[in-house]
């Protein structure tokens, strides 16, 4: 999906600043690619760069290994739940700055991927300490002019979450600035176990319980127009290599 440019984006934000509120969830996100010849001594720097750094909110990270999808075997950095305005709290000394530049990042054949998501909480669904350190996170890619009609999708998918009180939750997430070969909506869930794949979680008789007998047909006709492409992988949590923990 194209979106608005910075700059329209820019003026339109005049307009509106007034009423901004720096009270939403975000996530700074980037994917690493270690170098696995020097892979204990990443490990041990990024640990180290973590702890001393990152280690409190809105400034913690957190580090988690890809293991599916087309990131797989690299490390996706997170950094949050933060807000822009916390970011120009962010550590900006000379040691966290030399620490990152000349201990973590000799370690790492590439970077890429960095951004910035945003939760949306219109159709969001958390679950009270449903954190598991072991997460799905689909990427979808959304047609031209055609976000209205997956939010809308989204919409129908989180009520069902709601309505039946499921003991996993569903965030959605937006990045905030443009990429136009980049995704434009992910959606991170958790899971307690692998068997979780084996199980019949009968999603579509819950939607249609909710929303009406036929209504999952509906809604997959619906997908089906409305997105170009779509991808998962699945990311475990180091608590080792991430702040917060001692």
């Amino acid at each position: 999906m194209k979106k608005f440019t910075l700059l329209f984006v820019a003026v339109v934000g005049l307009a509106v600043l007034s009423f901004s509120q720096a009270d939403y969830t975000m996530f700074k996100t980037v994917y690493l690619k270690p170098d696995y010849e020097n892979l204990k001594d990443l490990g041990k720097a990024m640990a180290e760069h973590n702890k001393e750094f990152h280690n409190e909110a809105p400034n913690m990270a957190h580090v988690w290994v890809v293991t599916t999808g087309p990131h797989t075997g690299q490390w996706l950095l997170v950094l949050g739940p933060t807000t822009f305005t916390d970011l120009d709290n962010m550590p900006t000394s000379k040691e966290h700055r030399e620490h990152w530049l000349f201990e973590v990042l000799p370690n790492v054949e590439e970077l890429s991927e960095g951004g910035f998501w945003r939760m949306d909480d219109d159709v969001s669904y958390d679950f009270e300490d449903s954190f598991t350190g072991k997460e799905v996170l689909s990427f979808y890619g959304v047609k031209e002019f055609e976000e209205y009609r997956f939010n809308a999708i989204l919409e129908k998918v989180a009520k069902v979450y709601k309505d039946k009180e499921y003991d996993h939750f569903f965030q959605v997430y937006k990045p905030k600035f443009d990429d136009s070969n980049g995704p434009d909506v992910l959606i991170a869930s958790g899971f307690k176990n692998w068997a979780y794949f084996d199980e019949d979680r009968k999603f579509k008789a819950d939607f249609e319980d909710v929303h009406g007998e036929g209504s999952w047909t509906k809604l997959m006709e619906e997908y089906r127009d409305v997105v170009e492409f779509s991808y998962d992988e699945i990311i475990m949590y180091v608590p080792e290599l991430s702040g917060g923990v001692e």
